[in-house]
């Protein structure tokens, strides 16, 4: 299924949560990451159980350390 990672088209198998998106992304830390789905920012709580459809737009974001 196709979907749009940080304006990056990216195909994904189906089915897949956030989760599996970001084990994808190789994101390692999930400390000071949020995502949004279609412009809806979705709690880290419910991560593990929403699940990614065809053509949804995510938006990963991570905070950086610095001034």
């Amino acid at each position: 299924m196709l979907v749009t990672i940080n304006n990056k088209r990216v195909e994904i198998k189906a089915p897949s949560s956030i989760s599996d998106i970001l084990v994808h992304q190789n994101y390692q830390q999930l400390q000071g990451i949020a995502v949004a789905i279609n412009d809806m920012v979705i709690p880290k709580s419910q991560w593990d159980d929403t699940q990614i459809q065809e053509e949804d737009h995510i938006l990963i974001i991570t905070a950086t350390a610095g001034g």
